[in-house]
């Protein structure tokens, strides 16, 4: 086989590299959304990256001018991929004019290191040429199955998420494809082939070190900042939880009507004294006249009186009395304290304050028993409920007879 018949064969290979690189990268899952173009494009353009580097083989252009027409070649591949922006269109175009000349530059130091020759008769030979561009197109065509795992489409994915972090990685792309382009230069000198070769090989892995380090660094400032978006959106998902769960407390907890405590906050404020031993006094109350009131005058005027008794009780009250609305009419006082005289009294006056303050065709008051349980020994709360409960209906009796 004569020498010309194998750089045809090595021209096809290089032709069939390229195309299946272009099908591959059409078929990446990030540009899953854009779909697959026609089979004739990817023959246009792998014809067209093929045309660039046979320039470059035939008339010896200088390497940097081959990766800038390469450069070229790969912002026209990208631009022909539908909806894709100008940014993502640089950064494509970038990341992989960056793996081409990285890669042809490490396998030309390698072919310099191995054959002995200078680094400009590396790239001058026709032969070493192509089989350093033909080892590049390789190691690129395995880099595509490293592409396609899943890790990295999401790793991608989060890069390409944050606009800001994403205009820094492009801009620091532009760096590297300067970086190489500067690097591609040594090859137009005649320099000692083994302090060349080594200075390539470390300058395109050191530039792949800062370009991996820059990628992990700006990922997981992206996930920093997605897990601080995330830590936010679940204390804010918190403090509604709260405030709802507070609506919700003060539902259970205060009647709507009167602002009173419920029946269920008063049985639990009893309970819980009950268990600490505590001294308590309760009193039982019972709004006097309120059907009447409701029939005669109507439930707006029924729920004024109410809210009338509930007001002047809780402004007589110590703050640390409870005042809870128990049923319809009944209200009950909690006390921490065992001076059932000083409660007595000072509904005797509230009741006496609302009679002479009259309504509107009634008057007002409320009948009402107290009790009072020493701290000495667990008090039984039903038994102090139906004794004040007692009370309150002698002393409602007695009203009706008018001895109160």
């Amino acid at each position: 086989m004569n020498i010309n018949a194998v750089f045809i064969l090595l021209w096809i290979v290089i032709y069939v590299l390229l195309y299946l690189h272009e099908v591959k990268v059409s078929h990446l899952p990030w540009f899953k959304e854009e779909g697959a173009g026609p089979k004739a494009e990817y023959v246009f353009k792998a014809a067209v990256k093929t045309g660039i580097l046979f320039l470059g083989w035939y008339v010896h252009l200088t390497l940097f001018i081959v990766y800038l027409l390469l450069l070229c070649g790969y912002g026209m591949t990208f631009w022909s991929i539908r909806k894709r922006d100008n940014l993502n269109l640089f950064f494509w175009m970038n990341f992989f004019t960056i793996c081409f000349a990285a890669v042809n530059l490490v396998c030309l130091a390698v072919v310099s290191l191995v054959t002995g020759y200078m680094l400009k008769d590396v790239y001058l030979n026709h032969m070493t040429f192509l089989l350093a561009l033909c080892a590049t197109l390789l190691i690129i065509h395995l880099l595509n199955v490293l592409w396609r795992k899943q890790s990295f489409v999401q790793w991608f994915t989060l890069l390409t998420s944050d606009e800001k972090r994403f205009n820094q990685l492009v801009s620091f792309e532009w760096y590297a494809v300067g970086y190489l382009l500067f690097d591609s230069i040594s090859c137009v000198f005649v320099l000692p082939y083994f302090l060349l070769s080594v200075f390539l090989i470390g300058s395109c892995i050191l530039l792949v070190i800062q370009f991996g380090l820059f990628l992990v660094h700006t990922c997981r400032i992206i996930q920093k900042a997605h897990y601080e978006a995330e830590y936010y959106k679940l204390e804010e998902e918190r403090a509604d939880h709260v405030k709802r769960q507070m609506v919700l407390q003060k539902l259970a907890y205060i009647d709507t009507l009167t602002g009173a405590f419920t029946r269920r906050y008063a049985m639990e404020m009893l309970e819980s004294m009950q268990k600490d031993r505590l001294d308590v006094t309760i009193a039982y109350i019972d709004v006097n006249g309120l059907k009447m009131v409701n029939d005669t005058l109507g439930h707006p005027e029924g729920d004024h009186y109410l809210k009338m008794v509930a007001n002047s009780l809780n402004e007589s009250l110590n703050k640390s009395d409870i005042l809870a609305r128990i049923g319809g009419d009944e209200f009950l006082v909690v006390s921490n304290s065992t001076d059932r005289t000083a409660i007595e009294t000072t509904l005797g006056r509230v009741n006496e304050s609302l009679m002479s303050s009259g309504g509107k065709g009634y008057t007002p008051s409320f009948s009402y028993g107290a009790v009072s349980a020493p701290h000495h020994g667990p008090f039984d709360l039903e038994a102090l409920l139906r004794e004040s409960d007692r009370k309150m209906y002698e002393y409602k009796i007695q009203f009706k007879k008018g001895v109160v």
